[in-house]
């Protein structure tokens, strides 16, 4: 999301303004404050320069004006129940099966396509989320963009945690 060159230039300006070199003669107080400001500059920076990061960053912002709501969602149906399927496979045939291993590799596949697509989705809707610089600027989007956004990053958290756990369990060496 955002204009990364922007975001630098915005970044390196307010860095110059709070550096704490500016305040080498100032009062302890005010080189103390110039420290805590360049850290967190610094700090929201990094954070900004990393897209996950920035989304992650958004959505919490947005749960303390969102509407309550259940904490825990689902992972898609067809992919749990696909999951469920294969797992029993594995129980019944076993590692060795050369049928249980090509489902592995199937659901695999799928995993990752269907990864891939919820990434494109949250990227795009990001894209609604324009980078307004560094500051008090206002959030340019609202709870109905929050909530499709989050439901967005929870299917690529569960296409994720899948693939680690089809790594870790069905295709270990």
């Amino acid at each position: 999301p955002g204009d990364l060159a922007q975001l630098q230039i915005q970044f390196h300006k307010l860095s110059r303004q709070f550096h704490p070199d500016r305040f080498i003669n100032a009062s302890d107080e005010a080189r103390a404050e110039a420290e805590a400001r360049s850290a967190e500059l610094n700090a929201d920076y990094a954070r900004l320069r990393d897209t996950w990061a920035l989304i992650e960053a958004v959505l919490n912002e947005g749960e303390e004006t969102a509407p309550s709501r259940s904490t825990s969602s689902a992972p898609p149906p067809d992919l749990a129940e696909d999951y469920f399927e294969l797992q029993e496979a594995w129980m019944e045939g076993g590692p060795g099966d050369p049928a249980t291993r090509e489902a592995v590799q199937k659901f695999l596949a799928k995993v990752e396509t269907g990864r891939g697509r919820a990434e494109q989705e949250v990227f795009a809707l990001t894209q609604k989320f324009p980078f307004q610089g560094l500051g008090d600027a206002p959030a340019p989007w609202t709870r109905e963009d929050l909530e499709k956004l989050r439901g967005a990053v929870h299917n690529v958290r569960y296409y994720r945690s899948f693939e680690r756990d089809i790594r870790s369990k069905f295709l270990k060496t």
